[in-house]
């Protein structure tokens, strides 16, 4: 928690369901290759830490563009994981 407010401030209240309803949203797929596997390493270890204020801690916060960026790089991820498999057969 300290880690997340540290890196990336703390300012709206984030509720699971919340985060479960902007992964619904549709994102442009002509993007789901074009994240580097840097980036990639990135984020996942930012999701990683946004998870874990998400479940252990109910009265977490984290920054809304913050946020919105994490959940659309969590879609994109997901699509380019499936680009880099099906670009390997």
């Amino acid at each position: 928690m300290k880690r997340i407010s540290m890196i990336y401030g703390s300012i709206d209240h984030v509720q699971s369901s919340q985060v479960l309803q902007y992964l619904t949203i549709e994102e442009d797929m002509s993007k789901a290759c074009s994240i580097e596997e840097k980036m990639r390493e990135k984020v996942l270890e930012a999701l990683f830490l946004l998870g874990q204020c998400l479940s252990f801690v109910s009265n977490c916060t984290v920054n809304e563009t913050f946020r919105d960026r994490m959940i659309r790089y969590t879609i994109l991820l997901k699509l380019g994981g499936v680009c880099t498999q099906s670009s390997r057969k």
